[in-house]
């Protein structure tokens, strides 16, 4: 195979794995799973990212083939024979990653990544952080308050559903507003006791969580599938902790405090637990900063 031949033949290979990709996206639209991998926010990305990778693989398949060859002949035996192998490498590992997606699209993760992260503490440990610095931010001059004017529409929004919450004797948790109850209950613990409360969630066993809890909680994302973070609350109750892993339960009960990994964490007293099926869309999302 001479240099042009060899050319065209890597050329036509990239043109492949990119509509390749391109049409394992298109799957994920018609289907719905794209929402398995990607938050609803960041999914009109993904329509810009198709476009561009249809027509980058469309064009490296049937456009020009004409090349401009900067290097002498003398070195292109030397160069292809150290590239080879990496090329055909990254090409074979595009493949896979792409068969792979094909086959297994609509799987979602299971709670074993649950039991290896654990539950989210960032809040309460955001909020132990700001406690012991309250006295030097309240000297401050105030000139970090420009950075952070764009999250002033997200703190508003989590201000007045936390005003709501406490104001209500029971609270039912929403789909749409799961991450920030439970970072909002998070950051108040007593200030919620006594509360009743209804979510629901997967049940896992945290090794953390000893005697009769056990841990509801589900996959909270903010951009993508890699981001994916534990959210949900300690559950106690004689029967919680005879349910299989990974079922998913409705519970309601009083809301309490217990520790956990040596932080104030909320604890339901569960009063009912229900079964129920796996919801279409197991996942919630964070709320983006506006």
């Amino acid at each position: 195979m001479d240099e042009k031949e060899q050319k065209a033949y890597h050329r036509y290979i990239r043109g492949i794995i990119l509509i390749g990709l391109a049409m394992l996206l298109f799957k994920l639209f018609v289907t719905g799973n794209i929402y398995n991998f990607i938050a609803p926010k960041m999914i009109k990305f993904t329509y810009i990212a198709f476009v561009v990778i249809l027509l980058l693989g469309s064009l490296q398949v049937w456009g020009d083939e004409r090349e401009e060859q900067d290097d002498c002949n003398c070195c292109v035996h030397h160069r292809e024979l150290k590239l080879g192998l990496k090329r055909y490498f990254v090409y074979v590992l595009f493949v896979v990653l792409i068969i792979s997606a094909f086959l297994f699209g609509s799987v979602t993760i299971d709670g074993s990544l649950a039991g290896k992260r654990g539950m989210n503490q960032s809040v309460q440990a955001i909020s132990m952080e700001k406690n012991e610095k309250e006295g030097i931010q309240a000297n401050s001059n105030g000139k970090e308050q420009d950075e952070s004017s764009n999250l002033k529409v997200t703190d508003q929004a989590e201000e007045q559903l936390a005003k709501s919450m406490l104001g209500q004797r029971k609270i039912q948790v929403e789909d749409k507003d799961y991450v920030q109850t439970m970072s909002i209950i998070g950051q108040d613990v007593k200030g919620f006791k006594g509360k009743e409360i209804t979510f629901s969630g997967f049940i896992y066993n945290d090794k953390d969580v000893t005697g009769d809890k056990a841990v509801v909680a589900r996959y909270g994302i903010t951009c993508c599938i890699a981001d994916a973070s534990v959210w949900g609350m300690i559950v106690a109750g004689e029967n919680v902790k005879k349910l299989p892993q990974e079922t998913w339960v409705k519970i309601t009960g009083l809301l309490d405090e217990t520790t956990y990994k040596g932080m104030l964490f909320p604890l339901v007293k569960v009063n009912k637990v229900e079964k129920i099926n796996k919801p279409i869309d197991p996942y919630v999302y964070d709320a983006l900063p506006q």
